[in-house]
């Protein structure tokens, strides 16, 4: 083949964004950093040393060993990370904005997701909805991501799963044991169930106000040049200027009104407009709570509720929750769908979650 019309310095550019391409890709792969990567090391080490090599006199013989395993490779790899933009553009950023990738971020090897969305479509390997600062899992966490909701969300339902066990396994005590140890039992799966009730509760309404902080949080990071100093301190650190922090009913008030787009999608809580449900519900939970948890003494009322009756509580506290989570996500994002990364707010899908977490075998 003729290589009068080849600038190879050109050419050699392009072969290496692309191969920076695929060093990018597979930064996601779980496959590649599963076991030793020296082979796989060696053979990025290979090729570029090929692509250096390139010249007039070799490139007949050079360029296929090259460019058909890398097309090959970059055909595979645009069916699981679709790009956005031309992949030499997107090798380009990755080699010169490598050391971003390369810090183990604030898990583990992670990269926020502000990073890659603009270049990839994910929705091959990461679920709907995630927010600017969800951190993607790299190199030996590729296929996983983190985010705070996420966590306290689990172990909400996780809790809620296990007063469930808990409440099964009291029911199946055997009987041919002798009475004081079936006493001892009985108490402590009483306690227990009692124990994880009360703490799915709190995890529930921990949820709602980290979930809240979050979507304020990711409307910051895509908004910051358009809001006031007033605005940031409300999303960044809720409280406004000069301000204590605001209560969470408040909080949420001011978020929306920042966020929605429409003035119908705002909340508007006052002696005209006074609070309604779920939310109502929702502020009785955790009043009731922690005045129940921090003051002990007079009031004292619904502290000793029957194993039952704490279960029941903390179920339906979880669907006053994933009903609040729902209605904060449509006024927020009203043509969007519910986060695929939080079950779409299913109670019934996050509970199945929970159940599975308690499954050891």
């Amino acid at each position: 083949m003729s290589t009068n019309n080849i600038d190879f310095d050109i050419l050699k550019t392009k072969l290496k964004n692309r191969l920076a391409y695929i060093l990018f890709v597979d930064l996601f792969n779980p496959t590649i950093h599963e076991g030793k990567l020296d082979t796989y090391i060696d053979n990025m080490k290979l090729t570029l040393e090929l692509i250096d090599s390139l010249c007039v006199k070799n490139y007949d013989k050079v360029y296929p060993l090259i460019n058909i395993p890398m097309e090959i490779q970059i055909k595979e790899y645009q069916t699981f990370c679709l790009p956005k933009k031309p992949i030499e553009e997107i090798g380009q950023f990755y080699f010169e904005n490598e050391e971003i990738f390369q810090n183990k971020g604030r898990f583990r090897p992670a990269v926020e997701y502000k990073n890659i969305k603009i270049l990839f479509d994910t929705k091959n390997f990461l679920p709907l909805g995630l927010p600017d600062h969800a951190l993607i899992g790299i190199k030996n966490n590729a296929g996983a991501f983190f985010i705070e909701e996420k966590f306290v969300l689990d172990d909400a339902f996780y809790f809620l799963a296990y007063t469930e066990k808990l409440i099964d396994d009291y029911k199946k005590i055997p009987e041919g044991i002798s009475k004081e140890k079936k006493k001892s039992i009985s108490r402590n799966l009483r306690s227990s169930i009692c124990s994880n009730s009360r703490s799915a509760i709190l995890f529930f309404n921990n949820f709602i106000e980290c979930f809240v902080s979050s979507i304020g949080f990711n409307y910051y990071s895509n908004n910051e040049n358009l809001l006031s100093k007033e605005q940031k301190s409300i999303l960044l650190k809720g409280k406004k200027l000069g301000k204590k922090f605001l209560p969470l009913k408040r909080k949420i008030v001011e978020i929306l009104d920042i966020i929605c787009i429409d003035d119908s999608l705002k909340l508007v809580w006052n002696k005209d407009n006074p609070i309604d449900e779920p939310y109502t519900s929702f502020f009785k939970f955790i009043r009731q709570l922690r005045t129940l948890l921090v003051h002990p003494g007079p009031v004292r009322n619904g502290m000793f509720q029957s194993p039952a009756d704490w279960y029941q509580e903390s179920y339906t506290c979880g669907k006053i929750c994933m009903e609040i989570s729902q209605d904060l996500w449509k006024r927020c994002y009203p043509h969007r769908e519910f986060p695929e990364y939080l079950e779409f707010l299913d109670f019934d899908k996050n509970l199945k979650k929970g159940y599975k977490r308690l499954d050891l075998d």
